[in-house]
């Protein structure tokens, strides 16, 4: 890839990180038609024509934090080393635009004014370039009112280097142009300060911090909004001021944007905390805190158009889909529909487990859901007492907030209005799963089960990570009414709701399989999920007719063109096997991977393990020694024993030619005779008839004499 004349050189400072990669691929994106994502926001009305007219591509040039991202970089030219400064130079004085964000790190001022002054000091009359400083906001203000800025201390080097900024851009405007945009509080496109909220809350968290009293204004900024702005400034060619304040003009308190965030992926609550308390949240850092807890109304009179309208909050579900696409937040569902013993319960687990899903058995989710009801309908009286107590807890911990006394005490009537109703709501619920129990024998009436598991399926945890359903629907009438007919769960959950699989695993086996299979599950195992061995095989030919005909609950699901994976569980060795067949159909994972504490449990059994393992190599290699120590005891012993059993073959030769034959006969007639004396008796049976020519190793001379 080579540069050409129609290229404008632009340089960003690390675009790996949140603002530099966002500003950059916009700005790739917007002047390259072959880009893979193109741009949808027009730029400003007032862009001359002869730019438009002209097809100039925007030549992307940066350096990264850190060597190890894992972000696409298709979109930049080239990445520099941040740390040659001769590259660097080279570069600076090559590009037509230098964009430096200052906003993330301290360490981005230094590189920043090297840049900076490299410029300067190599300003060619006969070229114009341009210097963008996207900096932080530290007090209330306009345009015309930067001068009159008191810094923050912790942002006194930023102040300082602003200044510098426009001073060397006002001593030779017609050959270096700068600009300083101070930004909001960046949103958009997978977030950064807000990154910790959207993740808490899509990780189901029972409630949201809210750092203080909520009620400080928060100047805001869509980062694309903010792209275009810098796509303006390039495209305006000087028509802007030196300063320039990048945010959308809403008055956006921190308790709104909480609770929206909240009620959109979880629960919708929200808990007031200190600062000090705020300090000790994993994944918020100072200068994250620094944001959310200013209380800044700024006004810019040069964003005149903005891609998101009205700020933040009317555009918290756009945001929000925008966060799950960027980290691929993908709910995952799954049905599992198989026979009585087919597994299906095990099945799920574990692909909840990989996959972090929820686990649902309709039994289970029945359960739950009375269980729930049971909590609410609590006495009145007690529950308005405990909500009356937490909201003086809440008072208690607000700071520096005046409410007036009449709008609290609406406040409070308001929250005992709703309580009250929700508790007779529960009430009469409960009372219409009693009534339909007593009716059906136990049995819940299928529009209260389909009622409650399209409820289960329609919730935040559900559509935030997905789920494993097993257990129901059973037919395809029920299939049709839970994933089809949502018209009831629109209207509590909203529009957008979606519950239909994405993938159905269809465990199957031989009846004669599943029924040896099933005989052999313990006694109390068996009663408990099927009441008798009669049941269970009364549910298994029912199954059967249900699954035989053309109406069954996999036509509706083919309908649907739903994947559905038909698994026959009786060959294949273990459910491992069926859980990969699963992870080749979905992928991997679409979460956020381990969490801290996860990481840190992970770690740890690994390091048990670990030291497990060289425990155990240790005493195998001490036993192996000690085997090959006794190996080789044995060997010399064997050794031994064949050498003396060749040393003592002469001996054992010369005693059975010439003393045993002798011996032998004496110790028979020994025992014929019995003599009083055995001993005296052989001793002369011996020397009667020993042969005169035997001869004695020691005796040879005595015998021949």
């Amino acid at each position: 890839m080579e540069s050409n004349s129609t290229s404008l050189k632009i340089f960003i400072n690390w675009v790996d990180t949140y603002t530099g990669y966002n500003l950059s691929r916009h700005l790739y994106n917007s002047r390259n038609p072959d880009a893979n994502v193109v741009s949808d926001i027009e730029p400003d009305a007032d862009v001359t024509d002869e730019f438009l007219r002209r097809s100039i591509k925007f030549e992307i040039y940066g350096t990264v934090k850190s060597t190890n991202t894992t972000k696409s970089m298709g979109h930049i030219y080239k990445v520099l080393n941040r740390f040659n400064q001769m590259e660097l130079i080279e570069c600076f004085n090559s590009c037509d635009v230098v964009i430096f964000d200052i906003s993330d790190d301290p360490e981005q001022i230094d590189e920043a004014k090297f840049a900076l002054h490299g410029k300067n000091a190599d300003i060619r009359p006969s070229e114009e370039e341009e210097e963008i400083d996207v900096s932080v906001v530290v007090l209330p203000f306009t345009e015309d009112d930067y001068r009159r800025r008191k810094p923050h201390p912790n942002y006194k080097r930023h102040w300082l280097f602003e200044k510098d900024v426009i001073r060397i851009g006002r001593f030779k405007p017609e050959a270096l142009k700068t600009y300083v945009i101070s930004s909001g509080l960046k949103y958009g496109m997978g977030e950064d300060i807000l990154f910790h909220y959207f993740k808490t809350a899509w990780m189901n968290a029972s409630f949201l911090p809210c750092i203080g009293n909520g009620k400080n204004k928060i100047p805001l900024i869509y980062i694309t909004d903010l792209a275009l702005l810098l796509q303006n400034l390039i495209e305006k060619n000087g028509t802007s001021p030196m300063y320039i304040l990048a945010v959308d003009g809403q008055t956006t308190h921190l308790d709104s944007i909480v609770k929206a965030i909240s009620e959109k992926l979880t629960t919708g609550a929200m808990r007031r905390i200190s600062l000090e308390n705020a300090l000790l949240i994993n994944g918020l850092k100072s200068r994250h805190l620094d944001y959310l807890t200013c209380d800044l109304l700024m006004e810019s009179t040069i964003m005149t158009y903005l891609s998101f309208e009205g700020g933040l909050l009317p555009h918290i579900s756009k945001v929000i889909q925008e966060f799950k696409e960027t980290h691929g937040l993908e709910p995952i569902r799954i049905f599992i529909h198989g026979p009585p013993g087919a597994g299906q319960k095990q099945i799920s687990e574990n692909i909840a487990s990989y996959y972090k899903v929820h686990p649902l058995f309709v039994k289970d989710v029945i359960q739950e859901k009375i269980l729930k009801l049971k909590k609410i309908a609590v006495s009145e009286s007690d529950l308005l007492k405990n909500v009356n107590l937490e909201e003086e807890a809440e008072e208690e911990e607000e700071e520096n907030e005046v409410e007036d006394e009449s709008t609290a005490g609406d406040e409070s009537d308001e929250d005992e209005a709703v309580v009250s109703l929700r508790i007779l709501q529960a009430q009469e619920y409960l009372k219409s799963l009693k009534e339909s129990l007593e009716k059906n024998n136990g049995e819940l009436e299928d529009k209260l089960i389909l009622n409650i598991v399209q409820e289960k399926l329609a919730s935040k945890p559900c559509q935030n990570q997905g789920f494993a359903l097993y257990g129901y629907p059973e037919t395809s009438f029920q299939a049709k009414d839970l994933f089809t007919n949502l018209t009831e769960i629109e209207e509590v959950f909203g529009l957008g709701v979606v519950i239909m699989p994405e993938l159905v695993v269809n465990l199957d086996a031989p009846d004669s399989f599943l029924k040896e299979k099933l005989i052999l599950l313990p006694e109390v195992e068996l009663v408990e999920q099927y009441g008798s061995e009669e049941a269970l095989f009364h549910k298994l030919s029912e199954f059967r007719r249900l699954n035989t005909s053309d109406d069954s609950i996999l036509s509706f699901f083919d309908e649907q063109e739903t994947r559905i994976e038909i698994i026959d569980i009786s060959t294949v060795e273990s459910n491992k096997v069926i859980l990969d067949r699963v992870k080749r159909l979905l992928g991997s994972p679409r979460n956020f991977g381990l969490s801290p504490e996860e990481t840190e449990k992970q770690l740890r059994m690994k390091a048990e393990q670990t030291l497990k393992d060289q425990i155990a190599a240790k005493l195998n290699a001490e036993e192996e020694e000690r085997q090959e120590s006794h190996r080789k005891l044995a060997e010399v012993r064997i050794q031994e024993e064949q050498m003396l059993e060749a040393q003592s073959l002469p001996m054992r030769n010369y005693l059975m030619q010439h003393v045993l034959p002798v011996l032998s006969h004496g110790l028979l007639e020994c025992v014929k005779i019995r003599p009083q004396d055995p001993i005296n008796f052989l001793a002369e049976y011996l020397f009667k008839f020993t042969p005169v020519e035997f001869p004695t190793p020691s005796t040879n001379k005595h015998v021949d004499s």
